[in-house]
């Protein structure tokens, strides 16, 4: 956060015992006088306004409002006048729209007017001083030769501020701490900033002081001037005068780095960026003083320690104008007799850093002449003379150059590092360039050193030669002789190439018109002499850091029988001086390989023993004795001892904690990372199963998917996060992105889908099937959820049973409830609730609902069964008879009802009675025994087995033929409330079943009573040996009794539920299917995308 401390007119409103405020007066007579333009004939204008209202805000004002006023209109309900919030009330308190006072100014911290000189004051609203509106908490017009002044003394030591601005503030807006605006068009001097600093005590005096902190990454000025005046007078960006008499020193900019950056820092940063074709100069000194004492027009001290480059002058000429370019002119126009010297450079430190007595950096992309340094001698006098005359003396290490040039500018004109002509007929030495090195220091030591470094299209030369003389005599484009006895490097020859343009460089070029019949040689190098140093015929060396393919050495030679190297002796290969090997300096035998022994030699081996064999070959590769454990990757099977066991890791740290587990499997980084002794687990994604200890047949796959597990077993977890936190939890399948994530220890829960039973913890055979659901469920056991957010909200409920999206939704401890449907029973909290609907409608409007602990169905709808042609609504059950008939015993019924035999009803009642009249005749009959429909009883009995077409049914019902239909449905209704069952347990046939069981065509034959009918079915004695439990005996009697025989039926019941757990293990394998197709076409599409 930003802050500012800004003060410089905000001290007005506290002022001094003795301070007034006049508005509209100079000559206030009160602490703060404010008068009208007129007292007598005042304008219409004159006058204090407060904030205006037609009506009070909605909100009311809180305690921190007490007092506030406000003036309403009257346009609205509250009366027009004055009036204050009075929290004590709490409400609006009108002020004395009579005669009373108004208070505009209150004592600090109160709502009490000021009644004395020395109260501390304040007022809400903005105040105006010398003008009649107020824009600004204080604001001041005057046409006086002052606006404000404040006055301060101090009769002890103490810290003074006469102006202090804050601005708190976190957004991104301009903030401005002072601002001055000077718009008179005056002659006179305009100071946008004055400061008078009287300095009679030995502190510090600064005219301007400014501190700025922070950890900002911007720009930051301590002072930044912008000059964009269009007159014709001087401009100056800082100005220093020094008028005073005084002895000690006088610096016009003094700039002092204390920090520790090693960013470039710059005392004074002058850059001229204007294309105007006059003069631009940098900084122009003038010194016109006749003292005698010592005048320097630029004095350079650098005297840090620190590591970055450092500059006594730098000037960069980026103008594009086609003037002169002068990075530094020296004119020394006096006529005295002492020494003058245009430029003079002393170098006498003893740092280990480079040291230039004169760098020049010419960039500018100007098409006129451009010279690092131009000597013009052409005096004709017999006394020596020097174009550029160096003496480098010191005994520091670093490098030192006489002479330094770099040329970096695009244009494309010549450009020359040195360029001298010498035209004089003086009969002394003439030398262009004479450089003379007698120092004995261990650094660089350079006679001539040339820098190349522009980026334009034509020739540049770091030294140009051209020798055209006729003579007989040795000629040499450059000799250099280097006699001295420094241990510094010593160059006969270097040049620098480092240009942007698009022309080749060469660093040394070197064109041999070979015409004659002798050797030719493009580089020779002569290297002798008895030193002891090392000795290099050619030394390249290219930074790793520098763009584009490097080449320590090209050569090209394609001539049949020639070649493009050629080495008599040793040759070393390498990245690094400690990282290089040596190839054999003689030929090897036939099918003999190279093979080094990893401390940089090389030598001629028989390939089979250099030949990787196996896995353990590899160093980040290792296998047991019998290679039945595979592991690959750094400490993959790190503690695996080496017996058959059978393990698979592929990763780092892969199975890195397996000790004696076996037939585990890990693929990915850290995968199965700490298995102990756990065996037969799969684990495939990074940090798989990566705490497991002891947890065996476990099947994870995905990033993090059964990650904390430690010894849970026999779970599956298929996706991201999948089953992440289980720690002991046993049989549990987790299938999408983490599902099952939070469940540490539950038993035989299913999750399939997005953050499906997300939340669980330590519930048990809890199935969800769907994005988020049953998602904040914590504890629960034998739920069964499908559909996205379906039970979402449920925490602890059981039992129950969600099938539909967002079903039971805000449900969330109820227990034992069915919803089916779309946001079926959407907002039911309770328990022991049935809900069939497709909407979130109540207990009163969906289509089925019901209660289970009261024995509850209520349908909110008509029933109808066939169409219509039996239908029941609320009150009434009726068959359409004129269409449909009810036949017993008969198939073809020839009345509404048709019984073909006897029928027998009881009525529940004591004695015999008539049970059912046709026509007025008795029909159907009770006695104290049977009944066959209970006249005002509650249900039918029938104490035999009933046989429909068979004489002798084996069965308590027994049909003849196959004759029997419903007309929506074939099942019969099984009782199967769990109150009714006990040694309840899983019932896992399926697909294994499914393929065991062979259907067959069939006739019966007529045997046992049965009809001559065609059907499909099983062979049940077939049936028998696989599924036993759908098989039973029942036996045959013939109607005379005479003949009776055990058969053996089938109960096709159970095969329903073989058929569902058969889909399911079916959908569980297309899912399986569906997302390695997905990944397959995912990898397929990579494939195609990098092919392209």
């Amino acid at each position: 956060m930003m802050k500012i401390t800004f003060s410089s007119l905000f001290i007005l409103l506290a002022l001094s015992a003795q301070a007034q405020v006049g508005v509209g007066t100079t000559t206030p007579n009160a602490t703060l006088d404010v008068r009208s333009s007129n007292q007598t004939t005042p304008s219409n204008n004159d006058g204090l306004l407060i904030p205006k209202m037609d009506n009070f805000p909605a909100t009311q004002p809180t305690a921190v409002q007490d007092g506030m006023m406000v003036f309403v209109t009257g346009n609205g309900t509250p009366a027009k006048g004055f009036y204050y919030w009075d929290q004590s009330i709490p409400d609006w308190v009108p002020v004395n729209n009579g005669s009373g006072n108004d208070h505009d100014f209150y004592e600090e911290g109160t709502t009490t007017s000021p009644d004395n000189i020395n109260d501390d004051q304040y007022t809400l609203g903005n105040l105006a001083i010398g003008k009649n509106t107020a824009d600004y908490p204080l604001d001041i017009y005057t046409q006086g030769d002052t606006g404000a002044i404040i006055n301060m003394t101090s009769a002890a030591d103490v810290n003074q501020i006469a102006s202090s601005v804050n601005i708190t503030s976190s957004d991104n807006f301009q903030k401005i701490g002072f601002s001055s605006t000077l718009n008179s068009p005056g002659n006179g001097n305009h100071y946008g900033f004055l400061s008078n600093v009287r300095n009679d005590g030995s502190g510090y005096h600064y005219g301007a002081y400014q501190y700025l902190y922070g950890a900002g990454t911007g720009r930051q000025y301590g002072t930044f001037n912008t000059l964009s005046g269009t007159g014709g007078g001087n401009q100056y960006g800082t100005y220093n005068s020094f008028l005073g008499s005084g002895n000690s020193f006088l610096r016009g900019v003094v700039n002092y780095f204390a920090n520790t950056s090693n960013n470039e820092q710059y005392g004074i940063d002058t850059q001229i960026l204007n294309d105007g074709n006059g003069t631009h100069r940098g900084m122009n000194i003038l010194i016109n003083g006749n003292g005698t004492g010592l005048h320097d027009g630029i004095l350079t001290t650098i005297s840090g320690s620190g590591m970055g480059l450092k500059r006594g002058v730098l000037s960069y000429i980026d103008n594009n104008g086609d003037g002169w370019h002068e990075g530094t002119v020296n004119h020394l126009r006096g006529t005295g007799d002492g020494l003058q010297t245009g430029t003079y450079n002393i170098i006498d430190n003893t740092g280990n850093n480079t040291h230039y007595g004169v760098r020049n950096l010419i960039q500018g992309s100007g098409n006129g002449l451009q010279y690092g340094s131009h000597t013009d001698v052409s005096n004709s006098g017999s006394g020596d003379h020097f174009g550029a005359y160096n003496v480098v003396s010191g005994t520091g290490t670093g490098l030192q150059y006489g002479s330094l040039n770099e040329i970096t500018n695009s244009g494309n004109a010549t450009h020359f590092g040195n360029y001298n002509w010498l035209s004089g007929a003086g009969s002394g030495d003439q030398y262009g360039d004479y450089s003379f090195l007698n120092n004995s220091g261990n650094g660089r030591h350079y006679g001539a050193y040339t820098y190349l470094n522009g980026d334009g299209s034509s020739d540049h030369h770091g030294t140009y030669n051209s020798l055209l003389g006729s003579g007989s005599g040795d000629q040499y484009g450059g000799v250099s002789s280097i006699g001295n006895s420094g241990n510094g490097t010593h160059y006969a020859y270097k040049g620098t190439t480092f240009g942007s343009g698009s022309g080749e460089h060469y660093g040394f070029y070197s064109d041999v018109i070979a015409n004659g019949s002798g050797n030719n040689y493009g580089i020779r190098n002569y290297v002798h002499g008895p030193g002891t140093g090392n000795k290099y015929g050619t030394i390249n060396y290219i930074p790793p850091t520098d763009g584009g393919t490097h080449y320590g050495i090209w050569s090209e030679a394609t001539k049949a029988g020639s070649y493009a190297g050629y080495f008599l002796g040793n040759v070393a290969i390498g990245t690094a001086l400690a990282n290089t090997y040596t190839l054999p300096a003689s030929r090897g035998t036939a099918n003999q390989i190279m093979q080094t022994d990893g401390a940089g030699n090389v030598t001629w081996a028989n390939g089979n023993s250099a030949v990787i064999h196996s896995i353990n070959d590899l160093t980040d590769g290792k296998s047991d004795t019998a290679g039945s454990s595979v592991f690959l990757g750094q400490v993959a099977g790190n503690l695996d001892d080496g017996n058959d066991r059978r393990n698979t890791g592929v990763g780092y740290a892969a199975l890195a904690g397996s000790v004696d587990g076996v037939d585990n499997t890990a693929l990915g980084h850290s995968a199965l990372g700490s298995a102990g002794n756990a065996s037969h687990n799969t684990a495939i994604g990074s940090f798989s199963m990566g705490s497991n200890l002891t947890g065996s047949d476990n099947t994870a796959l995905g990033y993090a998917s059964l990650g904390v597990n430690q010894t849970g077993t026999g779970n599956v977890a298929l996706g991201v996060g999948a089953v992440n936190q289980n720690v002991d939890g046993h049989s549990n399948i987790g299938i999408g992105y983490a599902p099952l994530f939070n469940a540490t220890n539950g038993l035989g829960n299913v999750a399939i889908g997005f953050s499906s039973l997300y939340s669980l913890t330590s519930g048990s055979y809890n199935v969800a099937i769907g994005s988020n659901a049953y998602y904040n469920n914590l504890v629960s056991d034998d739920n069964v959820v499908i559909g996205g957010n379906a039970g979402y909200s449920n925490v602890t409920g059981e039992r129950s049973v969600y099938l539909g999206a967002s079903t039971g939704y805000n449900n969330i401890n109820g227990d034992d409830n069915i919803f089916i449907g779309y946001n079926a029973g959407y907002n039911e909290t309770g328990s022991n609730k049935l809900y069939i609907e497709n909407s979130n409608a109540n207990a009163n409007n969906a289509l089925i609902y019901g209660e289970f602990d009261n024995d509850l169905l209520r349908v909110n709808g008509d029933l109808e069964i066939n169409s219509g042609n039996v239908n029941a609504d609320a009150g009434t059950l009726f068959v359409d008879a004129l269409n449909n008939r009810v036949g017993v015993n008969t198939t073809n019924p020839d009345f509404p009802f048709s019984v073909n035999g006897s029928a027998n009803l009881n009525e529940g009642v004591g004695g015999a009675a008539t049970a059912l009249r046709v026509n007025g005749f008795e029909a159907l009959w009770f006695n104290s025994t049977y009944f066959s429909w209970g006249f005002g009883g509650t249900s039918n009995f029938f104490a035999d087995p009933v046989g429909i077409g068979a004489a002798l049914p084996a069965y308590q019902l027994q049909l003849n033929t196959n004759s029997a239909a419903k007309p929506t449905s074939s099942a019969w209704t099984v009782a199967s409330d769990a109150r009714l069952k006990t040694n309840v347990h899983e019932f896992t046939d399926g697909l294994n079943l499914i393929d065991k069981i062979n259907p067959v065509w069939f006739t019966y034959n007529g045997k046992a009573g049965m009809p001559h009918e065609t059907g499909v079915g099983t062979i049940a004695q077939e049936l028998q040996k696989v599924a036993p439990y759908m098989v039973n005996e029942w036996t045959y009697q013939s109607e005379d009794g005479k003949t009776k025989e055990d058969y053996l039926g089938v109960d096709y019941g159970a095969m329903d539920f073989v058929l569902i757990n058969a889909i399911k293990e079916q959908q569980k394998i297309i899912e399986q299917q569906k997302e390695r197709i997905t990944a397959l076409e995912r990898r397929l599409d990579n494939l195609e995308r990098t092919n392209n």
